[in-house]
């Protein structure tokens, strides 16, 4: 990779990234972010982990964190401004790829360990929902959400 692809690739993720554990005050121990462009449709969308519980993004009051203390600020201006960043930031990144003549991703799921700092991100080049008529970028988010929350109730978070 390039110096400039590398530290643009850098430089978005931790946007996407730093916009999450900010909409998260900094009280969730894990990020798990979705971004999906096939065939001229975009998605993006992000779920965080607190406490071993896994969380959308208006559900954040319902976990530890939120019970007995101060409440998240999920107001609909601040959900949709955290959810058109991460698009804007999303499409940043196939934007990209395309200009330095990258195959762009199809696909991103990463999931950032807030308490260890290690961030994994998968990138997939396939195709999930343009070559079928009744599967959205919607519907891909919510199965990994579920598989998510599956594993962490069998044997703790793992992204």
């Amino acid at each position: 990779m390039s110096e400039t692809f590398e530290s643009s690739m850098q430089e978005t993720l931790e946007s996407m990234l730093s916009v999450c554990l900010e909409y998260g005050e900094n009280r969730v121990d894990g990020v798990y972010l979705y971004g999906a462009a096939e065939d001229g449709t975009s998605s993006a969308n992000v779920f965080y982990e607190i406490g071993g519980g896994i969380y959308r993004i208006h559900q954040l009051n319902d976990s530890r964190a939120a019970q007995g203390g101060q409440p998240f600020d999920l107001s609909r201006e601040r959900s949709f401004a955290l959810l058109d960043f991460l698009l804007d930031d999303f499409d940043r990144l196939v934007e990209l790829h395309e200009g330095h003549e990258r195959e762009s991703p199809t696909q991103m799921k990463a999931h950032f360990n807030a308490v260890t700092g290690k961030l994994s991100i998968k990138f997939s080049h396939e195709l999930y929902f343009s070559n079928t008529e009744d599967l959205l970028p919607s519907h891909v988010f919510e199965a990994w959400l579920q598989e998510v929350r599956e594993r962490s109730s069998n044997a703790g978070v793992d992204g």
